[in-house]
């Protein structure tokens, strides 16, 4: 059996004119979060799985460094399913105003191994996922402890905390408890 670094998964998709909620994406939030999951990632020795998007990719690795321990990108067509089967995260941000981040929210929501945190200052989806797990009780811990948190720093650094004390195994068949 294999132990693996504690892993996040950041589903962020640069807006296209054709998501819905393309034009409420606010950039600069997005950057000040990615940047301060970087810091957070070397801190506490997580790694970040993010698809392999040109803006996205660049700043991280401007922010640790390239090769880096602490990313991971993956190919930029790559599912949620696919993600998670090959590299299991154990807290999946979401980010931004793209359609891709719902159809990603759709999978890992159901995956009860995953802790969902939308940064809502990003853009109107993570703000629409965070409604959605609010109105539904679905919300993890670190959400409901961080309402006065505008920016989303607070349940970031509270996520990569609760990442610093998970512990993968990998054994025959996939994930271990």
């Amino acid at each position: 059996m294999t132990m693996l670094r504690p892993r996040a998964f950041i589903s962020i998709s640069p807006p296209e004119s054709r998501d819905a909620y393309a034009p409420q994406t606010h950039i600069p939030a997005l950057q000040d979060a990615l940047r301060g999951m970087a810091r957070l990632a070397q801190m506490n020795d997580c790694r970040l799985i993010v698809r392999d998007h040109p803006a996205v990719a660049d700043l991280m690795m401007d922010a640790l460094g390239c090769p880096s321990p602490h990313l991971l990108l993956v190919p930029g067509d790559a599912t949620a399913a696919q993600v998670t089967y090959d590299h299991t995260p154990a807290v999946a941000f979401f980010m931004g105003g793209g359609d891709g981040i719902m159809r990603d929210y759709a999978f890992f929501c159901r995956c009860p191994d995953v802790r969902c945190i939308p940064i809502s200052a990003t853009g109107q989806t993570a703000g629409a996922i965070d409604k959605i797990q609010r109105d539904t009780g679905h919300a993890p811990p670190m959400i409901w402890d961080t309402q006065g948190d505008a920016l989303g720093f607070d349940r970031i650094a509270s996520a990569m905390n609760y990442l610093q004390r998970c512990t993968i195994r990998r054994g025959p068949g996939g994930p271990q408890p």
